[in-house]
């Protein structure tokens, strides 16, 4: 059974040119805490065999940071376009569909 850890994007920035709510960066703060939360699962033990984000600007850069504490190929990141704004029944959807070999996602 696959074990799911959902995360939300670090603090992103409210005051920024950004075109649309899609392409909002991470503020300072959510650029320093990121890699810091993952940095708390690392100590628990808790590291995912895969990471799966949306293409968002500001989750796909937590994303990113995660990877990096968990040494994990940042090219090897699935984004997947429906989990932004996504109901409970896309997610499960979305994890229905990846593959069996990994179990924490």
């Amino acid at each position: 059974m696959k074990q799911l850890l959902i995360v939300r994007h670090a603090k992103s920035d409210w005051n920024t040119d950004a075109s649309s709510d899609f392409d909002r960066p991470l503020n300072k703060r959510g650029a320093r805490d990121a890699p810091e939360m993952a940095e708390r699962l690392l100590k628990k033990h808790i590291i995912p065999q895969l990471i799966v984000s949306s293409p968002a600007l500001r989750a796909l850069t937590t994303a990113k940071y995660f990877a990096d504490v968990f040494n994990i190929d940042k090219k090897l990141i699935q984004t997947e376009p429906s989990i932004y704004e996504a109901s409970a029944t896309t997610l499960l959807s979305v994890v229905n569909k990846l593959d069996n070999r990994f179990n924490l996602v």
